[in-house]
């Protein structure tokens, strides 16, 4: 509710807003558009959103902005997934959270397996480009195919140096199991939907295809409370 009514006063004096200071070094990751008629793999663009945020935040050279507080602005902006790559969209968004960075992008689906990420990253201040990376590849193979993406916007796009310790931490947060990542970004959206038994269940699911996935094993247990503290009034 706090961050709700956070972005709804943002959007209530946006057209008063002149230069907005962003936060140095900061970057918020969208939830990718999906490009498919596949829908069984459009939770991985929650799930892939998701999974960026924690490698970008594994960084101290970055500030990296909590994806309820992106994806709460986002539905307050009512926008639909397929808003999710436009410029505008992000240059918009990006100015309302003060982010440096906004990145973005679609993942389109090739044929029975194969996958396509293109990610843009948009300097908010320069109301620009900052640049954009791609990757294709095979679906068993999509966690390489996202720690290529990360290690690319970092080095060639963000200019950040990461240390071998921060380097190998990226590398070591993945699931093991690309259906228990679909699991996962099914909970995401079902969270993000308000619908808390839905997405505990769906973090369940993805605990148990793989049970070394602990981002699952943290997001059940929030669910839960979630649920819980829903019933709860003041």
């Amino acid at each position: 509710n706090i961050l709700r009514d956070q972005a709804r006063a943002a959007l209530a004096a946006e057209a008063g807003l002149g230069a907005v200071e962003a936060t140095p070094q900061s970057v918020a990751v969208f939830p990718f558009a999906f490009n498919s008629e596949r829908a069984e793999y459009e939770p991985l663009i929650y799930a892939l959103s998701d999974m960026m945020i924690t490698d970008f935040a594994v960084s101290n050279a970055l500030t990296v902005l909590e994806r309820s507080q992106i994806q709460t602005l986002l539905d307050e902006m009512a926008l639909t997934e397929a808003g999710y790559s436009e410029a505008a969209t992000g240059a918009r968004a990006g100015r309302l959270l003060q982010a440096e960075h906004v990145v973005q992008g679609v993942l389109t689906t090739l044929g029975e397996n194969d996958i396509s990420v293109v990610a843009d990253i948009l300097n908010i201040p320069n109301a620009a480009s900052a640049g954009t990376v791609d990757a294709q590849d095979n679906l068993q193979n999509l966690f390489d195919l996202e720690k290529d993406l990360v290690f690319r916007t970092f080095r060639d796009v963000l200019n950040v140096q990461l240390t071998p310790a921060e380097e190998q931490a990226i590398r070591d947060n993945r699931a093991e199991n690309v259906l228990a990542f679909l699991a996962y970004g099914r909970g995401l959206r079902a969270r993000d939907r308000g619908d808390y038994v839905g997405a505990q269940a769906q973090f369940q699911q993805a605990q148990q295809l793989d049970p070394s996935f602990s981002a699952a094993a943290e997001a059940a247990t929030e669910a839960q409370t979630l649920e819980q503290a829903s019933g709860i009034d003041t």
